[in-house]
């Protein structure tokens, strides 16, 4: 049986708020959970419009790390094209969770709440335009899942 993780030992005092960016570089992360969710696309101009797809929303938090252990990334991942499909499997293959044979992926998604200790990954955190910003001028972190590797 696993190990419970005691959180006790967290110290609120070394904890890093100020919302600035994350340096780029290899990071250790933990999986919170994956969820299952479906959205409207809203885009006008997608081949997608007015059309449910789903999703699988994931939240990573950085572990190990002297400067930017606690701080928390989310990515989603659309189940309706390849590419993210691909960083899950990668993520799969870091971690070890497989998924079984006729599970359905929001099944396979679903049991990283409930792993204790979490699944954990290495990957690149990169620094990337921000996608909702029409000036180009923001940025913001992004997990590169392609260089996902066990830990």
């Amino acid at each position: 049986m696993p190990e419970i993780i005691d959180w006790n030992h967290q110290n609120l005092n070394d904890i890093d708020d100020s919302r600035a960016l994350i340096a780029e570089g290899v990071y250790t992360f933990e999986i919170n959970k994956i969820d299952s969710v479906e959205k409207e696309v809203k885009k006008v101009d997608s081949a997608y419009f007015g059309q449910s797809l789903q999703y699988l929303k994931g939240s990573f938090t950085i572990v190990d790390d002297p400067k930017y252990s606690g701080r928390k990334q989310w990515s989603d991942f659309c189940t309706a094209f390849k590419i993210p499909l691909v960083f899950l499997k990668k993520i799969k293959d870091a971690t070890g969770v497989s998924q079984e044979e006729g599970q359905g992926l929001s099944d396979w998604a679903e049991q990283f709440a409930t792993l204790n200790p979490p699944a954990r990954f290495q990957a690149e955190l990169q620094v990337v335009d921000d996608r909702r910003d029409p000036t180009g001028t923001d940025k913001q972190n992004q997990i590169n899942f392609f260089t996902c590797r066990p830990v």
